[in-house]
């Protein structure tokens, strides 16, 4: 007979979020809805990296998290809306979208992996009661708060939750740039049974989900793409020819990010967050990213040639739209990505980003860049201790054969820095600062460099003001790189802090 999962209670901080508006904008425009609730989940599971949140579970456009203490859970969420702030900014009304956050301290069941109980109640009652783009928090957060946290806090009252006996009193953290005077909507105003209770509200997500797939599969918009680069497959055996394929991939997956500054109905999602969800399959990449195209492929390697296959598929129908087979040199290895990413640029109806922002100048030595691409595709999953070593020594011999490749320097640079991140030891940062001040001396149009040195800035006794203006620097070059909007999220959140 199976065991059961034991069941036991213990003091946690509860966060519900979700997106203000989902159901009007899908049903507005389905394929943007799903691209904004891509952006939406990279965006919260950054920060739940950082600040340590357990994600529990995500109810469609919602997600429920447990944090171990109050003031991890108040942060990460100002960290969440901080970053959607900074994104939405340039963003025309559209194609914006805000969140309500409510989050609560209590005593919490738990059953395996999952937490039932008071405290996720009043959490899951207390989210609604947020103003778009604040973060409500109930009497016991707040307290937390007071005595530890410097924040703008303001006080809400109390109010009367469904299934709750007694009023609980609210606290609500503003919106970001909300002004001096700004208050929260009065109780009166706010629907409090919007939300149901965690259970129900679960079970009728499945009925509904399960009736909209099978009376109404999703599709796009007229002219709207949402575009999954899924990792390329590497055929011939080997670590060093899985590299190069991520690299390959990697790189690619850059040029073709930067057409959506100049096709606005083309959204790419970030490849860090094809990873982190381990989408390996076309249908995988519609469930999790409401994917209208699928771009995938595959690299082998025999001695001194290369073969590159790459189709673009849409996931709706299983149908192969386009399909190339690239045969070569690795002598020839640039021109050879050069020519593909041409190619995809075609396939998408868009024209391709020019490249030497990205690499540096076209003509390099073919072992340099062979090396380069292998250091970037260890790079790509620095989340395993393991590659930051080799992506170390692929980006050094990278420079053994070019010392002025500027982009490998980039590349160490910010190798060294997670290394450093990893093991704390002051060389390591000293290192990623030399390498990156050295490549943005060859190049100034490396948004990774600036992303580095704006790290580096944080980390020291540097103004906050030069972290912020390096971030901002690298958005400049590069506005679709998430990591720096998150990174700009967190060096504002800690301006406001050190002003309070």
């Amino acid at each position: 007979m199976a065991e059961k999962d034991t069941e036991h209670r213990r003091l946690a901080a509860i966060m519900f979020l979700d997106m203000v508006g989902y159901s009007a904008v899908s049903h507005r425009d389905e394929a943007l809805a799903q691209a904004l609730l891509g952006e939406l989940k990279h965006i919260v599971r950054t920060q739940l990296r950082v600040f340590e949140g357990r994600e529990i579970r995500t109810m469609g456009d919602g997600f429920l998290v447990e944090f171990a203490s109050a003031v991890a859970a108040v942060h990460c969420a100002v960290a969440i809306q901080g970053t959607i702030h900074t994104r939405n900014a340039p963003q025309p009304e559209a194609q914006q979208f805000h969140l309500r956050i409510g989050i609560h301290l209590g005593d919490v069941v738990c059953i395996g992996d999952d937490i039932l109980g008071d405290g996720v109640n009043i959490a899951a009652r207390v989210e609604p009661l947020a103003s778009p783009g604040g973060i409500c928090v109930t009497q016991q957060v707040f307290d937390q708060l007071r005595s530890q946290v410097d924040l703008v806090v303001v006080a809400m009252g109390e109010a009367r939750l469904k299934n709750i006996p007694t009023p609980v009193a609210l606290f609500q953290i503003p919106p970001p740039g909300a002004g001096r005077h700004w208050h929260p909507e009065p109780f009166s105003r706010v629907n409090t049974t919007r939300r149901l209770g965690l259970a129900a509200a679960l079970g009728v997500i499945l009925m509904v989900g399960f009736l909209t797939w099978w009376w109404h599969e999703p599709r796009a918009a007229a002219g709207h793409q949402n575009l999954v680069i899924l990792p390329f497959r590497s055929v011939t055996a080997g670590e060093t020819n899985q590299a190069l394929g991520d690299g390959f991939v990697e790189t690619l997956a850059a040029r073709l990010t930067a057409l959506q500054t100049r096709q606005p109905n083309l959204r790419v999602v970030p490849m860090s967050e094809v990873r982190h969800e381990h989408i390996a399959g076309i249908n995988e990449a519609r469930s999790a990213f409401g994917a209208t195209r699928v771009l995938l492929g595959s690299v082998e390697r025999n001695g001194e040639t290369i073969r590159i296959n790459m189709s673009l598929v849409d996931p709706r129908t299983q149908t192969q739209l386009h399909a190339c087979t690239t045969n070569g040199v690795i002598s020839n290895l640039f021109a050879i990505q050069d020519g593909i990413a041409e190619l995809a640029s075609a396939w998408l109806d868009a024209v391709p980003e020019a490249s030497a922002g990205t690499t540096g100048p076209a003509v390099k030595p073919t072992s340099a860049y062979e090396f380069y691409l292998m250091g970037v595709g260890k790079l790509a999953r620095f989340d395993r201790a393991e590659n930051i070593d080799p992506a170390i020594n692929y980006f050094q011999q990278s420079l053994a054969f070019d010392e002025d490749f500027a982009a490998a320097r980039a590349g160490l640079a910010e190798a060294y820095w997670f290394k450093y991140k990893g093991g704390r030891r002051p060389e390591w940062l000293t290192e990623a600062q030399r390498q990156a001040t050295r490549a943005l001396s060859l190049n100034t149009n490396l948004a990774r460099a600036w992303i580095v040195l704006g790290n580096i800035a944080l980390q020291g006794s540097a103004p906050l003001a030069e972290a912020i203006r390096n971030f901002e620097r690298a958005l400049a070059l590069d506005p679709f790189d998430a990591d720096a909007w998150a990174c700009l999220a967190a060096a504002y959140q800690r301006s406001r802090r050190s002003r309070l």
